[in-house]
């Protein structure tokens, strides 16, 4: 870690997060009883996630009641990543000063995992959704890890962007203010956090460096700009916020290029490419999204 990157104290992560993160899916002989023992021990991440798993966005016609029935039904990969998202709203959100432009990270984070796990189920990586959502929420947390330390620094340059729209200028500044990116912070916390390298890997890589994207850290991280892209050409987050032309014009290369690496039909893509800000923000599962980073 750099000086400079020193003078930032990372926010810890609760023990249960490590816990999980670093169990392997793939194991036959994992039960479901191991990972409710995990989880049970902190009554408040347990509500958050079967509130989550209720939520319409899981499609279930049964109410899961309890940790046992949420891992039953919905199984590891997906509680693994509702155990991240609950965690990451909360320890970034306390640790921050719960400002507008804070809350405002989150949503894009929030948006990008979503948007993410979209991509995924409608390509060939429909079964790896959650890895897709995963890789969206962590992509940008750099940003929210930065602004908790240095809120005023940061919304002078970041507002200077059209609020991380130009993204070459909110990097430029980042290392011009700070001595290193977000990018590279998201990537630190990543490691001190022990979680998997590939995340690492991704965090670390701006929405500028597509070219680089999908040989250092894989596909999930192909689909995480790409629904990065679509956060920012649609300006989902922020109704006031238009893209100039020639900055519109770049992304929407960059999203052609990206959904062409994915075999994105033309269908989906009118989908990606159609008013999603609609359809996400009536969802019950991204309103419960903005409210735990305050809870």
């Amino acid at each position: 870690m750099s000086s400079e990157m020193q003078k930032i104290e990372l926010p810890p992560m609760p023990q249960v997060v490590s816990k999980i993160i670093q169990m392997d899916e793939n194991n036959i002989d994992l039960s479901s009883n191991q990972i409710q023992n995990i989880i049970s021990v902190d009554p408040g991440l347990t509500a958050k996630i079967l509130k989550l798993a209720n939520s319409a966005f899981y499609a279930r016609t049964k109410k899961i009641d309890n940790l046992s029935q949420a891992v039953t039904l919905l199984g590891f990969k997906t509680i693994k990543s509702l155990t991240l998202l609950v965690s990451v709203a909360g320890a970034i959100g306390k640790s921050g000063s719960q400002s507008e432009m804070q809350k405002e990270l989150w949503i894009q984070a929030v948006l990008t995992a979503y948007i993410s796990k979209i991509i995924a189920g409608k390509c060939e990586y429909a079964k790896q959704q959650e890895e897709a959502f995963l890789y969206g929420l962590l992509k940008n947390i750099g940003r929210l890890i930065i602004h908790n330390r240095f809120p005023n620094s940061y919304q002078t340059i970041y507002k200077k962007s059209f609020n991380g729209l130009y993204i070459e200028q909110l990097i430029e500044a980042e290392k011009e203010t700070f001595g290193f990116t977000s990018a590279e912070i998201a990537a630190e916390g990543m490691r001190n956090w022990n979680f998997p390298e590939n995340l690492s890997k991704v965090c670390a890589l701006t929405t500028n460096e597509y070219d680089k994207v999908f040989e250092e850290a894989g596909i999930f991280a192909v689909i995480a700009v790409l629904a990065e892209i679509i956060v920012l050409l649609q300006s989902i987050s922020k109704d006031e916020n238009q893209l100039e032309k020639d900055v519109s014009d770049k992304l929407e290369a960059i999203f052609k290029e990206y959904a062409k690496k994915l075999n994105l039909n033309e269908t989906t893509i009118t989908y990606l490419r159609g008013n999603l800000k609609k359809h996400i923000q009536q969802d019950d599962f991204f309103q419960f999204c903005e409210e735990i980073f305050t809870m």
